[in-house]
């Protein structure tokens, strides 16, 4: 009795167990698809809208919430029924990233005791207009150290654009840095020394107001007001400044294709006005960065950086190309500059060796570099020689010279008018009476 009592007990939990391996595990409901956070304005708003498609043999769907990938860390806000396919989140989170996870319920079964459905999940940002200013502007400065700039927190802010205008417009200003951390003192990344600051902070919304605009005061009552690339001479830097410390040092950095070639260091701002050294290896119109530092005596950080590009001025080459003229008609010999159009030089032409004369007006251009004939005549014909002079006073002179020959179109125009008339017998009769040499 106890063997065949055995013997069937075995034969039911094998069969139990051969019914439990013939029911697929799709038998627990499927999780939602097409899980989406809707609305245009769902990256600016308090509240977020989640939907999901529809689930067959599903009788509810539950909606939870969380702050990390991960489901088992979410709570659960809203259990909805099965004909609803979306939830409106009125107390979402803002300014952080959200976690939406959603998932259908069954009837509970042998395979399937609790009911559920596998999470599906979506994430989102939500963030608020910003409404709120940071204020004014303040600075802290150390003896030796970084200048720092600070500003009040704005609630939902999560950076803080910084403006800065060498002049109170803030129309001029620029961005010049971006602080992403949540904080309210930085420092600078850039010295702003002797210009306006302005803090304006955003989030994903957009921005808020801005600050009240700030001057930033340079060290020891010392700022650089200007920068002249030509004065006095064309390889020489002018700085300027509003005011004098010998406590302050100023150093000018002369940059040429991204290399230093020149640098005063270490000079006092004992005036207003600091002219550099000539610039050994500056070429003549070439485009030039100077950078002005201003530091303390004994402190390497600089408390004022001005930048500026610029021409040298002068010629780093001229070209005349030899011409042949046409006599009796206008026309010009032209020589080729580079830079096309410099500045700070002077021209002066010779003929054969011999200083050019206008010849009464017909020639002009004799301190351009570009020679006007008003009427060609055969006597043009020679060596023209063209010396354009740079007012760096080290730098030589460029020579260059070309032959001009004349054409004559017509032997009876022996006046080289260009016209047939009597004046052309008179002018043949006056060479015939004045003879040979």
């Amino acid at each position: 009795m106890i063997r065949k009592w055995t013997a069937f007990r075995a034969c039911v939990v094998a069969a139990i167990v051969a019914g439990f391996a013939s029911v697929s595990a799709g038998q627990c409901p499927s999780g939602p698809g097409g899980l989406a956070i809707v609305g245009g304005g769902a990256r600016c708003a308090t509240s977020a809208t989640v939907t999901w498609n529809g689930v067959a043999n599903a009788i509810a769907f539950d909606v939870a919430r969380g702050t990390s990938a991960d489901p088992a860390l979410a709570t659960v806000i809203a259990t909805v029924g099965p004909a609803t396919l979306s939830y409106v989140d009125s107390s979402a989170l803002t300014n952080q990233r959200s976690y939406y996870f959603v998932r259908s319920r069954g009837l509970p079964s042998v395979v399937c005791q609790t009911g559920f459905s596998a999470w599906s999940a979506v994430s989102v940002f939500l963030s608020t207009p910003i409404t709120g200013s940071t204020g004014p502007v303040s600075v802290q400065r150390s003896t030796c150290g970084e200048m720092r700039i600070g500003w009040n927190a704005v609630e939902n802010a999560t950076a803080y654009d910084l403006y800065r205008s060498a002049t109170p417009a803030l129309a001029d200003a620029e961005i010049f840095a971006e602080v992403f951390e949540a904080t309210t003192l930085v420092s600078l990344p850039e010295n702003v020394a002797g210009h306006y600051v302005w803090v304006r902070p955003r989030n994903t919304c957009g921005s808020g107001p801005i600050s009240p605009g700030a001057f930033i005061t340079a060290p020891g009552g010392v700022t650089v007001t200007g920068i002249n690339f030509s004065q006095p001479t064309c390889d020489q830097v002018t700085v300027y400044l509003n005011g004098v410390n010998s406590g302050i040092r100023v150093v000018i950095r002369v940059i040429q294709n991204g290399h230093i070639i020149h640098e005063l260091a270490n000079t006092p701002a004992t005036s207003t006005v600091i002219v550099s050294n000539p610039i050994p290896g500056a070429t003549p119109g070439s485009v030039v960065e100077i950078e002005v530092f201003l530091l303390r005596s004994m402190c390497s950080f600089a408390e004022q950086v001005l930048r500026r590009s610029g021409v040298l001025k002068g010629a780093s080459s001229v070209s005349l190309s030899t011409r042949i003229l046409t006599a009796g008609v206008p026309s010009s010999l032209n020589a080729v500059t580079v830079p096309a159009s410099p500045v700070g030089v002077t021209y002066s032409w010779k003929k054969d060796g011999q200083p050019l004369s206008s010849d009464g007006g017909r020639i002009t251009g004799l301190t351009s570099a570009t020679l006007n004939f008003s009427r060609v005549k055969a006597e043009d014909v020679g060596e023209y020689q063209l010396t354009t002079t740079l007012t760096c006073s080290q730098t030589p002179a460029i020579v260059t010279s070309a032959v001009l020959a004349v054409r004559l179109p017509c032997r009876a125009d022996h006046d080289q008018s260009g016209t047939l008339d009597i004046a052309d017998v008179f002018s043949f009769l006056n060479g015939w009476f004045a003879g040979c040499p």
